[in-house]
């Protein structure tokens, strides 16, 4: 899962449903929760088994940004929300390049546009994508690190007060 608080207050949240194998996001309506909104992002049929390790951002606009890995296929995509429920949204492949897109987090640039890191397992490697447009339909895709098994477990990106992006992450090489 993955949270971020909205302007009005309320708690806006991407998971992994397990049951469906769906990509999903509520828009809680309180402070609770009790009152949501629910949208099935991405795993409509045929494909199946999408939405693992999901990473959510808001926009200025205040709707989300959500990197997140398709298990059916190993990709790392990219999903913007139109409008607040999210029942809108264009949805782009990031990296297809064999099994990757675990462990994702987001952030965004100044420009609005979507920095992620995320682990390439078929190598064991933690990569980073910069969006270059809000879509994500096109990005620069750099290899961080490829020294051992790097980027498991879940990597944590931020921006610098330069703009540059600071990833964590686990180096499972060394325990």
């Amino acid at each position: 899962t993955s949270i971020q608080i909205a302007s009005d207050g309320f708690a806006r949240i991407s998971y992994y449903d397990e049951s469906n194998k769906d990509l999903k996001f509520a828009r809680c309506l309180n402070d609770g929760c009790t009152s949501k909104n629910l949208t099935i992002i991405d795993g409509a049929s045929p494909v199946k088994d999408i939405g693992q390790f999901s990473s959510m951002m808001l926009g200025a606009d205040q709707f989300g940004r959500i990197s997140y890995y398709t298990i059916s296929n190993g990709d790392l995509k990219f999903a913007r929300c139109l409008d607040a429920d999210c029942t809108s949204k264009n949805i782009t492949t990031v990296d297809s390049t064999g099994d990757v897109g675990k462990y994702t987090s987001i952030v965004l640039g100044s420009d609005g546009f979507a920095r992620i890191s995320y682990q390439d397992e078929t190598n064991d490697d933690l990569k980073f994508a910069r969006c270059t447009n809000v879509d994500c339909s096109s990005s620069v895709i750099t290899l961080v690190d490829s020294a051992g098994d790097v980027g498991s477990l879940k990597s944590g990106i931020g921006l610098g007060s330069d703009g540059f992006a600071q990833i964590s992450y686990f180096d499972d090489t060394s325990d």
